[in-house]
């Protein structure tokens, strides 16, 4: 329709566009499993999950595909968080207290294609994945330093996901918060109408009446 105020759908990645927009500077504050303390600001996480959002769709996820993740509330899994959603992929969270059969199934049934999975988790991950054929790839959430031996084929760092990936694309170019003069003409009809509130346009219920 138009006329409307907003020229976009409801998508999750906006909040991140405007967090990065009108709070770049603000930090996120997370302990990594690995122990340290990370700081980085909204502007580096929406940053960091474009890249996310750009190497998976270079890897062939995009949308509808769904992409699981075992992991702790920490900056990377944010990032993943974002980039996920970015591409217009399905966010699967997975709950590693239950039983590996329960968690094979439920990702059997999601047709999982990728993982991403922390350190601590990584040895529930060895017990799942060889149990669900649709899982392509897993992005264990570290750096090439942290990243252990593992029995999974093809598990790569995140770190070294993003590491590897150019940062050729630029943020989304910011739209002016300035309305155009459609949405302008608006306000002033609105505005009219509620000081005017000529008799048979609106009653007392505040309906439109005849």
């Amino acid at each position: 329709m138009l006329g409307l105020m907003q020229e976009w759908p409801l998508l999750c990645h906006k909040l991140i566009d405007n967090a990065a927009i009108q709070h770049g500077g603000r930090e996120v504050v997370s302990r990594s499993v690995e122990g340290p303390i990370v700081r980085i600001t909204y502007a580096e996480l929406r940053r960091r999950a474009l890249q996310a959002a750009q190497r998976l769709e270079r890897d062939g996820y995009g949308l509808g595909d769904r992409v699981a993740t075992l992991a702790w509330n920490t900056a990377r899994h944010l990032e993943a968080w974002y980039g996920i959603m970015g591409i217009g992929a399905i966010y699967h969270t997975l709950n590693p207290r239950l039983f590996p059969d329960q968690i094979a199934w439920i990702m059997n049934h999601a047709q999982d294609r990728a993982l991403f999975v922390d350190l601590t988790f990584l040895p529930l991950a060895e017990k799942i994945v060889p149990l669900v054929p649709s899982v392509e790839k897993v992005i264990v959430l570290t750096d090439a330093a942290h990243m252990p031996a593992t029995s999974l084929p093809g598990a790569v760092a995140a770190g070294f996901l993003l590491g590897i990936l150019q940062s050729f694309a630029s943020i989304t170019e910011v739209k002016s918060l300035v309305p155009g003069i459609d949405q302008v003409i608006i306000y002033l009809v609105a505005v009219v109408i509620l000081l005017v509130r000529p008799r048979g346009l609106m009653g007392r219920r505040g309906v439109m009446e005849s």
